[in-house]
């Protein structure tokens, strides 16, 4: 339904308290007031001091008595150290032997300050008194496995199987010994390369979200 536009139209009109957004205030005042005196006078003084007559003033230097200290720059000239950064490659041979050769150390400083001790505080050793307890699996093994036992204990055989190891690390797996050290360049132009390039391969759909 439309209701017809009515001819006579009532406004009530309230004060309301006035917001101010933004107040950029005055920086210009009348030139017959004392702040425009003040103003015109303080420009004067600028133009004197840095255009007229006021900017070829003379300058004098003053000093004054004061203790005379003497005064020594000293500069410190070290050695200039250049750093760069390599890459070093340790296998488990390289660590072996690092800290077999401090074992070795630690044991003969042991064996010197025990060959110290006086023959008061030795124990010596009976050969007549009876050994420990044996037990029966001991006594069941069979002489070849107690020497295979023996052979695992031993430091002379454990240092030539760790030759024999290093052999044939050598002969089966040389070349990739120096690969993985980077000793052989690799070839700049391989028959096999790859493109990467962005190429679409598959995509998930259904008739719902086919062709959106």
């Amino acid at each position: 339904m439309i209701r017809k536009v009515p001819k006579h139209i009532t406004l009530i009109l309230n004060e309301t308290d006035t917001i101010f957004l933004l107040d950029l205030p005055s920086c210009i005042v009348p030139r017959d007031t004392p702040e425009g005196e003040a103003s015109q006078a303080d420009n004067q003084l600028y133009d004197y001091l840095t255009t007229g007559k006021g900017r070829n003033r003379k300058v004098s230097s003053i000093g004054v008595q004061t203790i005379p200290v003497l005064l020594k720059t000293r500069h410190t000239q070290p050695i200039h150290y250049e750093f760069s950064d390599n890459s070093t490659f340790a296998s488990n041979w390289e660590m072996y032997d690092t800290y077999k050769q401090k074992e070795l150390e630690e044991t003969q400083d042991e064996y010197a300050y025990e060959s110290d001790v006086t023959l008061d505080e030795e124990v010596v050793e009976n050969d007549h008194q009876l050994k420990d307890e044996v037990s029966l699996e001991q006594l069941r093994k069979t002489q070849q496995k107690k020497e295979l036992e023996a052979l695992t204990v031993n430091e002379n055989f454990f240092n030539a199987a760790l030759v024999i190891e290093r052999l044939l690390a050598n002969n089966c797996y040389n070349e990739e010994q120096k690969h993985f050290k980077g000793i052989l360049e690799r070839d700049s132009d391989p028959v096999i390369k790859y493109n990467y390039k962005l190429e679409l391969l598959w995509t998930f759909c259904n008739d719902d979200t086919r062709s959106r």
